[in-house]
């Protein structure tokens, strides 16, 4: 009887550790199994914040600043203090009209001298004593006798100079006379030895720079 309880009481004993074995190998293969998922969790917690929209601060609008117009142009026509010489109008000197023609650098046969000779000018038809007006506003450079007769050389201080010919003697003008457009310089003459065959008229000359021009082309 004694004997009988002995093997009783070792089996509960033995039951005991049993269940305590099987509570210890639970606990353990549980415990592994949530470590096991860890790493998982860790791994999906990770992908998860990667997929997480990224917030980007929208810039704090900044004040423009005003913007500068350009400086208006300024069309204003600037002053130069630059000489320009006036422009000069040319009036004929006498009344009729041309009856000799300026020639330049060609030679035209001259009857009263026998010869050929260029045209440096050109004659207007006048009558005997009519008078002679300056053509423009200058300055009397010369008065003087040539074969073309009196003569008077009117300086008009813009590189225009004029000649006026077979003047009468009495001319009405002398060297350094200022003399203004329209004004008497003389009256027609006939003291041209190389046209004392022609009839009367006023021979008219012009030079630009010292250089003979067509009358013709400046007057009007």
């Amino acid at each position: 009887m004694e004997r009988k309880k002995k093997k009783e009481g070792s089996g509960f004993y033995i039951a005991v550790c049993c269940c305590i074995v099987i509570v210890a190998i639970v606990g353990y293969a549980n415990r592994m199994s949530l470590e096991d998922s860890k790493p998982e969790q860790r791994t999906a917690e990770k992908i998860e914040a990667t997929q997480q929209p990224v917030f980007t601060p929208k810039p704090i609008p900044t004040e423009a600043p005003a913007a500068t117009s350009a400086p208006a142009e300024d069309n204003t026509a600037v002053s130069k203090n630059v000489k320009t010489e006036e422009k000069i109008q040319f009036n004929a000197p006498v009344g009729g009209k041309v009856i000799e023609e300026y020639t330049g650098d060609d030679l035209v046969y001259n009857e009263a001298l026998k010869d050929w000779r260029a045209h440096s000018g050109v004659d207007f038809s006048a009558d005997m004593g009519e008078q002679v007006l300056c053509c423009a506003n200058g300055v009397v450079e010369e008065v003087f006798d040539s074969n073309m007769g009196r003569c008077v050389i009117i300086d008009h201080k813009n590189g225009f100079k004029t000649m006026y010919a077979n003047l009468n003697e009495n001319t009405q003008v002398s060297e350094g006379d200022e003399v203004a457009q329209g004004d008497v310089i003389g009256i027609v003459g006939d003291t041209a030895l190389g046209d004392s065959t022609d009839e009367p008229h006023l021979h008219f000359e012009m030079t630009m720079n010292n250089k003979n021009v067509n009358p013709v082309d400046y007057l009007e």
